[in-house]
């Protein structure tokens, strides 16, 4: 699968490279980079911060860009902490998952074996 992953911090993207190991992962840090992959290339699967570098406003930018051009069809996992801005952006994109990255890492050291796309799309 191919996965975009936006999120500025080191660590957590580490996590994601450990996690997802075997899909094709492109990660960026800032909403302008995030939407210019959405325009450039078709995604399976958008794991999206919203607290990033650029600001958390930029964060919203990236959901609001999937909600106008609704053909990108990946499916967009919201992991933020930031649990206002995060029911804002399910308000946008119904059809997104948000699960917050405590709960995604505890998924993955739970699960271990299981492929941790499944477990998500349990959610």
């Amino acid at each position: 699968m191919d996965i975009l992953i936006v999120e500025d911090n080191r660590v957590r993207s580490e996590f994601f490279r450990n996690a997802l190991q075997g899909h094709t992962l492109t990660f960026v840090t800032t909403a302008m980079d995030a939407i210019a992959q959405l325009r450039d290339k078709d995604f399976d699967f958008v794991f999206l911060d919203l607290d990033l570098e650029d600001g958390l406003e930029r964060g919203l930018m990236v959901v609001e860009h999937i909600g106008i051009h609704r053909q990108i069809e990946a499916q967009v996992v919201i992991h933020s902490m930031n649990i206002s801005t995060a029911v804002t952006a399910v308000k946008i994109l119904p059809d997104a998952i948000r699960v917050p990255f405590a709960q995604l890492h505890k998924m993955f050291q739970l699960n271990a074996g299981v492929d941790f796309i499944e477990r998500i799309l349990e959610c």
